[in-house]
Protein backbone atom coordinates (compact mmCIF):
# COMPACT_ATOMS: atom_id res chain seq x y z
CA UNK A 1 0.00 0.00 0.00
CA UNK A 2 2.91 2.38 0.79
CA UNK A 3 4.33 2.01 -2.83
CA UNK A 4 1.05 2.60 -4.21
CA UNK A 5 0.72 5.63 -2.16
CA UNK A 6 3.72 6.52 -3.38
CA UNK A 7 5.01 8.24 -0.31
CA UNK A 8 8.61 9.79 -1.96
CA UNK A 9 7.32 9.60 -5.04
CA UNK A 10 5.06 12.90 -4.90
CA UNK A 11 8.31 15.23 -4.27
CA UNK A 12 8.35 14.23 -8.51
CA UNK A 13 5.18 14.55 -9.36
CA UNK A 14 4.58 18.21 -7.77
CA UNK A 15 8.01 19.82 -8.48
CA UNK A 16 6.41 22.16 -10.76
CA UNK A 17 4.17 23.31 -7.89
CA UNK A 18 5.92 26.21 -6.22
CA UNK A 19 7.42 24.24 -3.20
CA UNK A 20 9.18 22.05 -5.87
CA UNK A 21 12.78 21.87 -7.53
CA UNK A 22 14.91 19.96 -9.76
CA UNK A 23 13.65 16.28 -8.84
CA UNK A 24 14.15 13.26 -11.21
CA UNK A 25 12.72 9.90 -10.85
CA UNK A 26 14.37 6.75 -11.50
CA UNK A 27 12.36 3.65 -11.79
CA UNK A 28 15.18 1.12 -12.82
CA UNK A 29 18.36 0.31 -11.47
CA UNK A 30 20.07 0.70 -15.02
CA UNK A 31 18.20 4.04 -15.43
CA UNK A 32 19.92 5.14 -11.72
CA UNK A 33 23.89 3.77 -12.72
CA UNK A 34 23.14 5.89 -16.41
CA UNK A 35 21.89 8.74 -15.23
CA UNK A 36 22.80 9.79 -11.44
CA UNK A 37 26.89 9.86 -12.58
CA UNK A 38 25.85 13.15 -15.25
CA UNK A 39 23.69 14.79 -12.43
CA UNK A 40 26.57 14.42 -9.53
CA UNK A 41 28.61 16.17 -12.04
CA UNK A 42 26.00 18.99 -13.62
CA UNK A 43 24.43 19.56 -10.11
CA UNK A 44 26.33 19.26 -7.38
CA UNK A 45 25.79 17.24 -4.35
CA UNK A 46 22.00 15.24 -4.09
CA UNK A 47 19.76 13.62 -1.79
CA UNK A 48 18.69 10.50 -2.52
CA UNK A 49 15.11 8.71 -1.43
CA UNK A 50 13.74 5.66 -1.49
CA UNK A 51 9.93 5.73 -2.19
CA UNK A 52 8.98 4.18 1.37
CA UNK A 53 10.38 4.29 4.57
CA UNK A 54 10.50 6.68 7.71
CA UNK A 55 14.03 7.61 10.29
CA UNK A 56 16.38 8.51 7.16
CA UNK A 57 15.90 4.69 6.42
CA UNK A 58 16.98 4.78 2.29
CA UNK A 59 17.72 8.47 2.56
CA UNK A 60 21.16 9.59 1.25
CA UNK A 61 23.26 12.90 1.10
CA UNK A 62 25.54 12.00 -2.30
CA UNK A 63 28.50 13.94 -3.37
CA UNK A 64 31.49 13.62 -5.75
CA UNK A 65 34.48 13.05 -3.30
CA UNK A 66 37.02 12.84 -6.80
CA UNK A 67 36.73 13.80 -10.28
CA UNK A 68 34.07 12.07 -12.13
CA UNK A 69 35.95 9.09 -13.95
CA UNK A 70 32.83 6.65 -14.44
CA UNK A 71 32.29 4.04 -12.35
CA UNK A 72 35.63 4.50 -10.29
CA UNK A 73 34.50 8.02 -9.35
CA UNK A 74 34.84 7.97 -5.11
CA UNK A 75 31.59 9.73 -3.68
CA UNK A 76 31.13 10.93 -0.17
CA UNK A 77 27.60 9.34 1.16
CA UNK A 78 26.07 9.97 4.60
CA UNK A 79 22.95 7.98 5.19
CA UNK A 80 20.04 10.25 7.19
CA UNK A 81 19.43 8.22 9.25
CA UNK A 82 20.61 8.75 13.43
CA UNK A 83 23.98 7.75 14.63
CA UNK A 84 25.65 7.86 11.01
CA UNK A 85 28.80 9.23 9.75
CA UNK A 86 29.68 10.25 6.05
CA UNK A 87 31.72 7.15 4.05
CA UNK A 88 33.85 7.73 0.98
CA UNK A 89 33.14 4.52 -1.31
CA UNK A 90 33.26 3.67 -5.25
CA UNK A 91 29.93 4.79 -7.30
CA UNK A 92 29.86 1.88 -8.39
CA UNK A 93 29.70 0.70 -5.15
CA UNK A 94 27.03 3.32 -3.57
CA UNK A 95 24.87 2.82 -6.98
CA UNK A 96 24.57 -1.28 -6.39
CA UNK A 97 23.73 -0.62 -2.61
CA UNK A 98 21.11 0.88 -3.68
CA UNK A 99 19.66 -1.55 -6.25
CA UNK A 100 17.00 -3.28 -3.34
CA UNK A 101 15.48 0.29 -3.15
CA UNK A 102 14.06 -0.95 -7.14
CA UNK A 103 12.53 -4.47 -5.67
CA UNK A 104 8.92 -4.67 -5.91
CA UNK A 105 7.77 -1.31 -7.92
CA UNK A 106 9.77 0.65 -5.98
CA UNK A 107 11.94 3.61 -7.16
CA UNK A 108 14.31 6.12 -6.46
CA UNK A 109 13.50 10.07 -5.75
CA UNK A 110 16.45 12.73 -6.43
CA UNK A 111 16.59 16.04 -5.81
CA UNK A 112 19.51 18.95 -5.16
CA UNK A 113 20.92 18.78 -1.61
CA UNK A 114 19.61 22.33 0.26
CA UNK A 115 22.54 24.12 2.28
CA UNK A 116 20.16 25.82 4.29
CA UNK A 117 19.03 22.48 5.69
CA UNK A 118 20.21 23.49 8.86
CA UNK A 119 17.20 26.11 9.03
CA UNK A 120 14.84 23.53 9.55
CA UNK A 121 12.06 21.52 7.39
CA UNK A 122 8.15 22.44 6.98
CA UNK A 123 6.12 19.22 6.82
CA UNK A 124 2.78 19.82 5.32
CA UNK A 125 0.08 17.22 6.55
CA UNK A 126 -2.59 15.72 4.15
CA UNK A 127 -6.17 14.86 5.60
CA UNK A 128 -7.74 13.50 2.09
CA UNK A 129 -7.49 16.13 -0.36
CA UNK A 130 -6.97 19.08 2.41
CA UNK A 131 -3.81 20.64 4.08
CA UNK A 132 -4.68 19.75 7.83
CA UNK A 133 -1.63 21.06 9.46
CA UNK A 134 2.07 22.16 8.95
CA UNK A 135 5.17 21.33 10.96
CA UNK A 136 8.77 23.16 11.27
CA UNK A 137 11.76 21.02 12.52
CA UNK A 138 15.16 21.42 12.90
CA UNK A 139 16.86 18.36 11.69
CA UNK A 140 20.25 17.04 11.53
CA UNK A 141 20.34 14.43 9.24
CA UNK A 142 21.99 14.45 6.19
CA UNK A 143 24.42 17.04 8.49
CA UNK A 144 28.17 15.58 9.31
CA UNK A 145 27.79 15.19 13.04
CA UNK A 146 29.99 17.34 15.05
CA UNK A 147 33.33 16.60 16.38
CA UNK A 148 31.51 15.05 19.63
CA UNK A 149 30.04 12.47 17.47
CA UNK A 150 27.18 11.22 15.99
CA UNK A 151 25.45 10.24 19.26
CA UNK A 152 26.23 13.84 21.21
CA UNK A 153 23.38 15.69 22.22
CA UNK A 154 24.75 18.17 19.56
CA UNK A 155 23.51 15.89 16.85
CA UNK A 156 20.13 14.81 17.83
CA UNK A 157 17.53 16.47 16.16
CA UNK A 158 15.52 19.57 17.46
CA UNK A 159 11.83 20.02 18.54
CA UNK A 160 8.96 19.66 16.13
CA UNK A 161 6.84 22.37 16.04
CA UNK A 162 3.15 22.25 14.70
CA UNK A 163 1.19 25.17 13.36
CA UNK A 164 -2.33 23.85 13.01
CA UNK A 165 -5.22 26.21 10.53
Amino acid sequence: MILKMGVKEVLHRTKHLAWGTDTHLYRTAADFTGVLPSRLQSAGPRVLKQNRGNGGQGVWKVELASELAGDASIVSVLHAQRGSVPEEMPLAEFMARCEAYFASDGCIVDQPFQARLREGMIRCYMGADKVVGFGHQLIKALIPPPSEGPDSPAAQPGPRNHVWP
